[in-house]
């Protein structure tokens, strides 16, 4: 008698994080992006490439995930805007 094996769920892995960018209003040097770096340490799933004045470069898997960084910059103080991925061909 042959026993099939059962489905393993626990390898399946996670989704995998995409590059996004989102465009700050309000920011206007060091000291704001210090403020912003701060406020990003708080956001989970998250992976900063570079904070810079007026621009935030970063790995999420979702757009929920992004959108939720985009919280946590408003909550700082700065209007932050995720910007739609351009199409590649």
């Amino acid at each position: 008698m042959a026993f099939s094996k059962p489905n393993d769920q626990s390898t399946s892995e996670a989704p995998k994080k995409r590059d996004r960018t989102i465009e700050v209003k309000g920011m206007t040097g060091d000291t704001c992006v210090s403020k912003v770096n701060t406020a990003l340490k708080d956001v989970k799933n998250l992976s900063v490439d570079s904070v810079k004045v007026g621009t935030i470069k970063l790995r999420a898997a979702t757009r929920d995930e992004a959108q939720e960084a985009c919280g946590a910059v408003t909550k700082a103080g700065f209007e932050a805007t995720l910007v739609k991925p351009v199409a590649t061909a």
